[in-house]
């Protein structure tokens, strides 16, 4: 078989496109190997970050649910807190209602006790809470206009704490007609024992801020500042304020410190 040189470049062109495309399809397939592993190295990437994405979302639950847990003990100590502290300001309430009822007990009318003795009385909780003290205005004398006038306070048993002589009609009131004095004398032995002259606790915050402003200015109080403190936080006495002249009035409270009586108002000077 003669070959012609035309014939032999045309099955080296042949050859050579064989080897071209073989090469091609080698380097194609190299490409893809290429992509393939970099595909994985990208998934794999993936799965770590979803992995540690995971763990956080777990981690932050943990977390969140630790709060809940926080949030639903507190809720409940906030709940028991609240339910006791209502309680005790009902107890409070409730203990301050008995005063106030007890206080109301009151005779309401002059009370003839003798031949030359009348008297007018309340029963209250004065010196301790729950056991009732007299508090009572007696008149000694004939007559009202002429009767020496004496406040007193027998505690709960029995034993007089205070007495203190009063007036009760002022001195321009002397000169008018009888029947007017004797008037205003009924009045004012009617409106001795008023609720709004006994005070829950003996020494309230307004109270208290006049005695510090008047303390600071100088003027003296017949008790000292600790036994002042100890009857400021006792809340189981009162403080009862009542008129002694045609211009001044006092207010007395039971110190249990001192196991006395005692004036809450300042000294005159």
């Amino acid at each position: 078989m003669r070959f012609t040189l035309r014939s032999v470049f045309t099955i080296s062109l042949l050859f050579v496109g064989a080897f071209t495309t073989a090469q091609s399809k080698k380097d194609i397939i190299a490409a893809q190997s290429s992509v393939m592993d970099s595909m994985e190295r990208v998934m794999d990437k993936q799965q770590a970050m979803i992995v540690k994405a995971a763990d956080e979302i777990g981690r932050f639950k943990d977390r969140l649910e630790a709060s809940d847990l926080a949030l639903s003990h507190a809720r409940e100590r906030f709940d028991s807190l609240r339910i006791a502290s209502g309680a005790a300001c009902t107890k409070l309430t409730r203990e301050k209602d008995d005063l106030v009822n007890q206080r109301r007990i009151s005779s309401g009318r002059l009370q003839r006790t003798g031949v030359d003795m009348q008297r007018i009385t309340c029963t209250t909780p004065f010196s301790i809470q729950g056991l009732s003290d007299t508090l009572s205005l007696e008149f000694a004398g004939p007559d009202l206009l002429s009767s020496v006038i004496t406040f007193r306070v027998i505690d709960w048993r029995g034993d007089e704490i205070y007495r203190t002589p009063i007036e009760l009609l002022r001195p321009e009131e002397l000169t008018v007609d009888e029947a007017l004095q004797r008037c205003d004398m009924q009045s004012r032995i009617l409106a001795f024992f008023q609720d709004r002259r006994f005070s829950f606790p003996p020494i309230d915050p307004l109270r208290d801020a006049d005695h510090t402003n008047k303390a600071a200015s100088g003027s003296r109080y017949s008790i000292d500042q600790p036994t002042w403190e100890a009857l400021r936080l006792d809340a189981y006495t009162s403080a009862f304020t009542f008129p002694i002249g045609a211009t001044e009035s006092r207010t007395i409270a039971y110190s249990r410190k001192l196991n006395k009586v005692v004036y809450l108002n300042a000294l005159q000077p």
